[in-house]
């Protein structure tokens, strides 16, 4: 018998693939989640890194922190189950091709921002799509 028409190997590869979604969106959500934080408590350090400003500024960069470490929030429902909680992981996916164009458009040091980010949802749709081909193919 053929391994792709075996409903056990098609439930197999459907796990494997939820995994590796997993895996990435814990770690982009880890990351994001800590910059978030020091964005908030220390905004005259990230100001400082990127180059922005004085004091005016500060309040901006911790808004910007409270927004990302709110998008962590909503993404984590999508992190535990992303088969069945796809709304907060395609806006969370979006989101990232958004921010990755708006950072573009900032320029300066907004710039090494942009390919982070827009890799960071390049990849994360294709382990998406990936998960639910294999989710489509594994259900009788």
């Amino acid at each position: 018998m053929d391994e792709a028409l075996s409903l056990a190997w098609t439930e197999a590869e459907a796990r494997s693939r939820e995994a590796a979604f997993r895996r990435l969106l814990l770690i982009a959500l880890m990351t994001e989640g800590a910059w978030g934080s020091v964005a908030v408590t220390a905004p005259a350090w990230i100001a400082s890194l990127l180059e922005l400003g004085g004091a005016p500024v500060l309040g901006w960069v911790r808004a910007c922190g409270g927004l990302v470490l709110l998008a962590v929030y909503l993404q984590i429902p999508g992190l535990l189950d992303p088969v069945n909680r796809r709304l907060g992981n395609i806006l969370g996916i979006g989101g990232r091709f958004v921010l990755a164009a708006f950072c573009l458009c900032l320029g300066g040091r907004f710039l090494w921002l942009a390919p982070l980010e827009g890799g960071l949802g390049l990849l994360l749709s294709i382990l998406y799509f990936g998960l639910f081909r294999a989710v489509l193919m594994s259900r009788p």
